[in-house]
């Protein structure tokens, strides 16, 4: 049994096996990981900046686990279900001007161990 840890929130236990082979990482923003492995959504991203402005941005865009675009959708990984709605109430239109697209399609819930709903 010592093979577990116990990660779980507030009252929640949940056993995970520890794995060798999986490190953790500090999360980095999207615009440094962008710039990085996707530099070509950085016109989109820098225009959606100025759109919304730098503290909306930072609060809730900066911090969503991936962007895609293909043609005329985006996708958005946001990493929570909360993230994900606010995203969806405040900065649709601003996203699909900013990345010239006509559909976007948010996705939460990505989140594990008890630390959102899926």
């Amino acid at each position: 049994m010592d093979k577990f840890i116990n990660s779980g929130k507030l009252e929640e236990k949940i056993d995970l096996l520890v794995n060798p082979m999986l490190t953790l990482e500090k999360f980095t923003s999207l615009e440094s990981r962008l710039s990085r492995k996707k530099s070509e959504l950085l016109i989109g991203l820098n225009k959606l900046k100025k759109n919304i402005g730098q503290e909306d941005f930072d609060k809730y865009i900066n911090v969503v686990q991936n962007i895609n675009v293909n043609e005329k959708s985006l996708l958005i990984i946001s990493g929570s279900e909360r993230l994900r709605s606010i995203i969806e109430r405040e900065f649709i239109t601003a996203l699909q001007e900013a990345f010239e697209v006509e559909h976007v399609q948010i996705v939460g819930g990505a989140g594990f161990a008890g630390t959102d709903a899926f």
